[in-house]
C-alpha cells in the first residue's frame, strides 16, 4: 500500500510575496502573485517595490496591472533616491519629472535638494530634465531649490557646494531664488563671493514675497541681502556687500535700514560699521 502524498505546500502570504521583492527576480514574484489568493494590493507592491529599488515591478505594475503614475508613490521614490523607479516612471510617458510632489516637497529635484541628497543624485535629475526653476518646496513656498542648497548645506567650505554649482550651470535663477538671501543670512562670504561676482547676483535683489513669508519672517523683517546680514550679526558679509554697492537707504518691509536693522537686533558692531560706511 503506497504511502499518501503530501500535502501541497500552502500558499504564498503577503508579506513573503513583499519580502521576496528585495532578492528575488520579477518572474519568481509573478509566480508568487499568482499563487496567492489574496495578494498584496498594488499599493504595497509600490511601496516595497520603491524600498528595494525595484524598477521592474514599478514597470510591471504601469503597463500590466494598469495602475495609473498618480497612485505610485513618487515623493517615497525621491525620498529614496530609487532612481530605477524614477526612471521607470519616466520611461512610461506619465511622469512629468518638475511635478509639485506636494506636501511642501515641490518637484522632485527640490525634494531632493532639501532632503541633502547627495550631488550625484541631484545630477542624475538634472540630466533627466530635472527644472532647477521648478516647483518650490517649504511651507513658505520659497524653497527654490538653489535657496535650498544654499540653506541645507553642511557648512561654508571652500565656496559654493556642489549641488549649489550643478543648479547655477544649469540656469537657477540666482535673484529669483533669494539665494543670497540665505547665503548673507548664514554670513558666508565665499558663498556671497562667488554669488555675486561668478553668478551675478544682484546685492540690492528683492527679498521674498511678504504674502507668502512666514510670521515670523514678517515680523523680522523682509529685505535686500544687506539687512539679512545686518539681522545675523555678520559684518565681513555685510562690508563686502556695501562694497559692491549695496543700498544703505534701503529699507525693509518693517521700514528699517540695514543699520536699523543691526541696531534694533542687538549687533552694536555691525551697525557702527554701516554707520562708517553711510
Amino acid at each position: 500500500m503506497s504511502s499518501p502524498s503530501p500535502p501541497p505546500p500552502p500558499p504564498p502570504t503577503q508579506d513573503q510575496i513583499l519580502s521576496a521583492l528585495a532578492t528575488s527576480p520579477l518572474p519568481h514574484i509573478l509566480a508568487l502573485l499568482s499563487a496567492c489568493p489574496s495578494p498584496p494590493p498594488a499599493s504595497a507592491l509600490a511601496s516595497a517595490a520603491i524600498a528595494h529599488d525595484r524598477g521592474d515591478m514599478i514597470t510591471h505594475l504601469l503597463t500590466t496591472n494598469g495602475v495609473p503614475v498618480h497612485a505610485i508613490p513618487r515623493k517615497q521614490a525621491v525620498a529614496a533616491q530609487s532612481r530605477s523607479v524614477l526612471q521607470a516612471l519616466l520611461d512610461s510617458g506619465g511622469w512629468d519629472i518638475n511635478e509639485d510632489l506636494g506636501s511642501y516637497r515641490g518637484s522632485a529635484l527640490a525634494s531632493a535638494v532639501l532632503a541633502r541628497a547627495p550631488p550625484d543624485f541631484v545630477a542624475w535629475l538634472l540630466e533627466r530634465g530635472a527644472d532647477p526653476n521648478g516647483p518650490c518646496a517649504g511651507v513658505d513656498h520659497c524653497g527654490h531649490a538653489l535657496r535650498v542648497a544654499v540653506q541645507m548645506a553642511d557648512g561654508e567650505g571652500e565656496g559654493l557646494s556642489p549641488v549649489a554649482r550643478m543648479l547655477l550651470e544649469r540656469g537657477a535663477d540666482v535673484d529669483g531664488s533669494r539665494a543670497l538671501h540665505m547665503a548673507a543670512q548664514k554670513g558666508w562670504v565665499g558663498w556671497v563671493r562667488a554669488l555675486v561676482e561668478e553668478w551675478g547676483a544682484g546685492v540690492d535683489a528683492e527679498g521674498i514675497d511678504p504674502d507668502w513669508a512666514g510670521s515670523t519672517e514678517r515680523e523680522m523683517g523682509i529685505g535686500a541681502p544687506l539687512h539679512y546680514a545686518a539681522r545675523n550679526g555678520h559684518g565681513e558679509v555685510a562690508r563686502y556687500l556695501v562694497g559692491r554697492g549695496a543700498d544703505l537707504g534701503r529699507r525693509d518691509s518693517n521700514g528699517r535700514t540695514p543699520r536699523e536693522v543691526a541696531e534694533h537686533f542687538g549687533h552694536d558692531e555691525v551697525a557702527r560699521v554701516l554707520a562708517l560706511e553711510g
